[in-house]
């Protein structure tokens, strides 16, 4: 079936699907300006009147549907109340949302703050205004709209659990944790709030929290995968390897197809010991395939090649690091020295973090990302989705894109399978192979991955010898020292 654009004397906003047998039919796109239109309190009780003359129901009962249903209200009240219905979503929401996921982040800040300017009594627009202001990591923007949204909707925990997510980024995390604490407190609340909250806790290292409000909650919600993901992940991070792992191992007989589950599985075998290595590359190179088939979304198609690109533009290479530890972490430990000596002759640095809990650390990393001789920037793409995410770095024109995740927490291996860039290693943050086919080169040694090791990867091995890694101890560490036995009186 052929679908062939309106053409001048047809309506506007429908299109013509022309069958084999040369039949027509009209397809609506209901998304068209043509039908966002402004109802009227008389044209309202015109419509409900016509409505009641044709059906059967009681005077007051048509009335009454219409006054209850948010879907009857926001299709028909005018625009100057912004409702949450279906005509303000497709026309004026949907699009922000859609640019913001096609990670175009400025120019859906441009949509949504005309949106919050036309309409600064809607909670839906302050939302969004929130969210976009986190991708442009504009946090104090996005705490004013956060608080303004949970004034608007005061009894919806959607809105606070986003105002209270938005304290704990913009380092109020005292606030923000006790507003978490009061919604999973009320009787009746969701299991998404105390995902949500258990989440953000391990992303702050705080096991202990995370540990207590997980089985709290999983008093109230036993089947909630999330939570017995977030019980695993606090597990593990105590050093209790075997206790994560069985949690994990009996969820994944729960939810067999869940990607989350089997990728958490793969990495929590990781801590086991001692370590049964078929059965630990078994559980990574299944979630690799897993994931490389996960949906139809295309992986994007790249006509250079890093060296091509290079000799075309006689310039440095665009090298993206991308990790959501670029703080005060092991990781940022190894990576700020190699920041530090690149030859910007020859790589320009673009960092892409995917973690909103920044500190000292992040501020030195960004600095000398940007502030190089030759260029270099900054980014972070927390709030984006995969396909977001994978586009947005696909824009920068990157030349090579090393993941410092691996598997751990805060992995972005859904945005990779896209291939953003067209050479992908993963270095650094994860003692052994992503499992994906998306990633090239794994960046090891002859000791840490000696002549053999390739059985255990699917990446291929990229040995930078003697040693793979620079250590930098952080600001303040004391000066080596020896060791406490050698020194006199030890006994």
């Amino acid at each position: 079936m052929d679908i062939r654009i309106p053409e001048p004397n047809k309506q506007p906003g429908v299109c013509y699907a022309v069958s084999n047998d040369g039949v027509e039919l009209p397809v609506i796109d209901i998304t068209h300006p043509a039908f966002a239109f402004d109802v009227s309190d008389e044209q309202l009780s015109a419509l409900i009147d016509n409505m009641q003359r044709a059906s059967s129901l009681p005077p007051g009962a048509m009335q009454a549907a219409a006054t209850k249903s948010i879907l009857v209200r926001g299709m028909l009240e005018s625009a100057d109340t912004y409702t949450t219905g279906m005509m303000t979503y497709l026309n004026k929401l949907e699009p922000a949302y859609q640019t913001l996921n096609a990670g175009k982040v400025d120019q859906a800040h441009a949509m949504a703050l005309r949106l919050v300017q036309a309409h600064p009594r809607a909670p839906e627009a302050a939302g969004l205004m929130r969210m976009v202001c986190m991708a442009r990591q504009e946090l104090t923007q996005a705490e004013f709209y956060a608080r303004r949204l949970a004034e608007l909707a005061p009894t919806d925990p959607f809105a606070q659990a986003d105002l209270a997510e938005t304290l704990i980024h913009a380092k109020k995390a005292e606030e923000g944790t006790a507003i978490f604490e009061r919604l999973v407190s009320q009787s009746g609340y969701e299991s998404w709030v105390p995902v949500r909250y258990a989440q953000l806790l391990l992303q702050m290292r705080r096991a202990a929290d995370t540990e207590r409000v997980a089985r709290r909650a999983l008093q109230d919600h036993p089947h909630e995968h999330g939570l017995w993901s977030c019980l695993s992940s606090a597990l593990l991070e105590q050093g209790r390897a075997a206790e994560g792992v069985e949690i994990m191992q009996g969820l994944l007989r729960r939810r067999s197809d869940d990607l989350d589950v089997i990728a958490h599985l793969a990495s929590a075998t990781t801590y086991e010991y001692p370590l049964d290595k078929a059965r630990w590359f078994a559980a990574h190179q299944n979630y690799g395939r897993l994931l490389h088939i996960s949906d139809f979304q295309q992986a994007f198609q790249h006509s250079r090649t890093p060296a091509s690109a290079g000799k075309a533009r006689r310039g440095p290479l665009n090298v993206g690091f991308l990790s959501s530890d670029f703080k005060r972490h092991s990781v940022a430990f190894f990576i700020e020295p190699l920041l530090q000596h690149l030859d910007r002759a020859r790589v320009r640095p673009h960092g892409i973090m995917t973690s909103f809990f920044g500190d000292s650390t992040t501020e030195r990393l960004a600095a000398l990302c940007t502030r190089s001789p030759g260029g270099g920037s900054w980014h972070n793409i927390a709030v984006l989705q995969p396909g977001a995410g994978a586009a947005y770095l696909k824009n920068l024109n990157l030349d090579i894109l090393i993941e410092l995740n691996g598997l751990t927490f805060g992995h972005r291996l859904p945005t990779l399978r896209l291939k953003p860039a067209p050479l992908q290693m993963t270095f650094c943050g994860y003692p052994g192979t992503t499992g994906l086919p998306a990633i090239d080169y794994r960046i090891v040694d002859s000791i840490t991955d000696p002549p053999g090791s390739e059985a255990f990867m699917v990446e291929r091995p990229l040995r930078l010898d003697p040693c793979f890694l620079c250590y930098q101890p952080p600001p303040g560490a004391p000066q080596p020292a020896p060791p406490p036995i050698t020194l006199a009186g030890a006994g």
